[in-house]
This record gives structure tokens, sequence and C-alpha cells, in this order.
């Protein structure tokens, strides 16, 4: 269902879909914890992952993805794919290799990795060195 599976520091991450929250609120004046932001999402997340799993199944192509098989390869075009809740975009030209004996299986793996400030400059505060920031 998309539910994220965080719950360790630094995130904590505790959202239980089963509790039936709909909304996280704000309170003036009292400053708003990383968890409070982190659960937001994964709660986002569920719900648009129990709509798309209404309407896709997993593995449903979306728009692209055509198949065209050359010299034992299988290359795949740039499109989207519905998958573990959520449109996943899939990169053209993913080289399969095609064996020509027997069942031949196709699908898509998922990886899941979490990247952070260190991997990508991107996502590091770009209000440091504002007064808002602390600094």
């Amino acid at each position: 269902m998309g539910v994220s599976s965080y719950n360790t520091s630094p995130y904590f991450d505790d959202y239980d879909p089963s509790k039936g929250f709909v909304q996280i609120l704000a309170v003036a004046g009292r400053p708003e914890q990383s968890r409070e932001f982190t659960q937001m999402g994964t709660m986002q997340r569920d719900f648009l992952a129990r709509l798309g799993d209404a309407i896709f199944k997993d593995g449903t192509v979306i728009d692209g993805c055509a198949f065209v098989i050359s010299d034992g390869v299988l290359k795949i075009s740039t499109g989207r794919i519905y998958y573990s809740g959520l449109v996943r975009m899939i990169n053209e030209e993913v080289r399969v290799p095609i064996v020509g004996a027997g069942s031949e299986v196709i699908g898509i793996k998922l990886k899941t990795e979490i990247i952070t400030e260190n991997q990508d400059a991107s996502l590091r505060n770009p209000a440091v060195g504002t007064q808002a920031a602390g600094t």
C-alpha cells in the first residue's frame, strides 16, 4: 500500500493507516517536528496508493514502454508504469538480454534508496546563513 517502513532514527515515521487519521494539523506557536513532516509525506503517499490501486494493477503501462527486440536484446522505450503505489518513470533503452530458449519473463525491479544531501548537493539547505536558518 505504499506505507513507509522508516520508523527508525532519524525519521521516526510511525504513520499507521489503521488509525484512520486523514490530516496532521499544525498549532500556531508550536514548532513542527521532522517526524510530522515525514508522516505527512507517508500519509499522502498512502492515500495516493489506495487511489491508484483502485484504478490500476501493478505493472500497468501508463504511457510508452514500447518493446523492441534486436540481436537478442530487448529495448524498452521511455515510459511510465504503475508499480507499488506510484507511477514510475522508466528510462529509455533499458536492455534485457533475451536467451531465446524456453520461457522469458520480463518485468521491472524496484530499487529503493535514501539519497541525502551528501550524495546530492541540491538537497542542502538553501537558507544557510540567513536569519531564519538560525545562523
